[in-house]
């Protein structure tokens, strides 16, 4: 005869099946003394649970006011589109073979050139001053960058700062598919700092692209002129030795060895010719670029002084309270639990 507490009654005897099968009752009874044990302790422990959840979530909030907020200014320039003639004088000059966007190649190096030491050091020469204040921001010191002498000589805070502006303050993103570019500069405490730096560095870089693209047109219009000038001369040499053979060789057809002179003098005229003709392409292709490095960056949105911070945001930081507070009540009892555990196998030693 069985009954449901594990016990059976054989010949008027009382046996305990859980001692007879020590690896399955016992166990799962000692598992669902354990659940129970854990519900009723964390409904006894209810009232914990709501002051570790508000105490973690104030907590949260106060810390996240006390870090300084750091403000983002953004900066969006759209991709540089060639000019549609420079576009058909290329397509051109590339016989119908596809070549490399060189463009598109400039503006893969942008997130380079804003991390120069070209510009950061600007940046960092420069005073900026407040609108409506004659201070001026240092920013070694909002950088928490110590020095030990002028900032011009300290070279090692010149450094360190100049790494503290590549990782945390100046941030360049380009989307591969559209092609659109965005400059970000983050700093802490002055929202208008933030914009300031990043119209700074937008200007840079403008400049350095203008400079750039008028030294690359002229090198490349110097180099066209020269082999223009050559070419033509060649070109004169072999009309003329073309037009002295026909003159002194009127019946050249009659004879295989002037016959075959003739279509040598011929083809050598027909390729310089189409050498020529390129490279007076390549000239116009120049000169049209040479104008063209003028034209500035294209952008679609300027910076502006952000009016809200973009850390830390208190929502994420009440979430991260109640994460907090919901993870310390749960450590509380386990540990209570694990606690009444050790005690209660102390008893049960000692009575033994």
């Amino acid at each position: 005869m069985f009954r449901q507490d594990g016990v059976r009654i054989v010949d008027g005897k009382i046996q305990d099946t859980n001692r007879l099968m020590p690896g399955t009752c016992t166990e799962h009874s000692a598992m669902d003394n354990m659940a129970a044990k854990l519900v009723v302790l964390a409904i006894d422990q209810r009232r914990k649970l709501i002051v570790c959840i508000i105490s973690g979530i104030i907590a949260a909030v106060l810390i996240s006011f006390l870090i300084p907020p750091r403000y983002v200014a953004h900066v969006t320039i759209l991709p540089r589109q060639s000019p549609s003639s420079v576009a058909w004088l290329q397509g051109i000059a590339d016989f119908g073979l596809s070549g490399t966007d060189q463009a598109g190649s400039l503006e893969g190096l942008y997130g380079r050139i804003v991390e120069s030491d070209r510009i950061l050091d600007s940046l960092v020469a420069t005073r900026w001053l407040k609108p409506g204040n004659a201070d001026s921001i240092d920013l070694f010191k909002l950088l928490h960058v110590s020095q030990n002498g002028p900032s011009s000589s300290d070279a090692k805070a010149v450094f360190e700062i100049k790494k503290r502006l590549r990782t945390q303050v100046v941030a360049f993103d380009r989307d591969d598919k559209t092609g659109f570019m965005e400059l970000k500069v983050t700093v802490p405490r002055h929202s208008w700092l933030a914009a300031a730096m990043a119209d700074s560095i937008a200007n840079q870089l403008n400049s350095f692209m203008q400079e750039f693209r008028a030294g690359k047109a002229l090198e490349q219009a110097t180099f066209i002129s020269g082999r223009v000038r050559e070419t033509e001369t060649s070109l004169r040499a072999a009309d003329e030795a073309l037009a002295r053979f026909v003159t002194m060789n009127r019946l050249y057809s009659q004879s295989v060895s002037l016959a075959q002179e003739h279509r040598r003098l011929s083809r050598e005229v027909e390729s310089l010719s189409v050498v020529w003709l390129e490279l007076r392409r390549q000239l116009e292709l120049a000169r049209i670029e040479s104008n063209d490095h003028k034209r500035s960056l294209d952008i679609l949105d300027p910076a502006r002084i952000p009016v809200v911070r973009a850390w830390p945001n208190h929502f994420l930081s009440a979430a991260a309270g109640l994460v907090l507070g919901l993870s310390l009540w749960v450590f509380w009892v386990l540990g209570i639990l694990l606690k009444n555990s050790v005690r209660s196998t102390l008893s049960s030693l000692k009575q033994q």
